[in-house]
């Protein structure tokens, strides 16, 4: 059974990435960018938070099986992480840290260049 770590930090990244285009569009039309990264941000966190109702599920004393079951793969392929990666703390910490990073640097670019343009 993969870590949550994993999970978490798969649907994150997932998130992100379904949701740049609209993020890199404003950015090279000079157009706002609070909107797209806003957006981006929900995506991200909210399917972060949906790779874990497994996790979640077994947490509340849920029965273990809900992890291997072929319908949890629902939550963003939850059931082929664990058949495929035992333990994943370190692997999961990294894009973790990766995803977080992106999205802390996006902000403080996105927030220079509002300043610097003056809206």
């Amino acid at each position: 059974m993969a870590h949550a770590n994993l999970h978490m930090a798969v649907g994150m990244m997932i998130g992100s990435a379904a949701t740049i285009l609209p993020v890199a569009r404003a950015w090279l039309g000079r157009k706002p960018l609070a909107r797209p990264v806003g957006r981006m941000l929900v995506a991200a966190y909210a399917l972060g938070v949906w790779a874990l109702v497994p996790n979640l599920v077994t947490a509340a004393g849920g029965p273990v099986a809900v992890h291997t079951a072929s319908w949890a793969n629902v939550f963003v392929g939850h059931a082929v992480i664990d058949a495929r990666k035992d333990g994943g703390l370190l692997i999961g910490e990294l894009i973790l840290v990766v995803v977080l990073g992106f999205q802390y640097t996006l902000l403080v670019a996105a927030i220079h260049r509002a300043r610097r343009s003056g809206r």
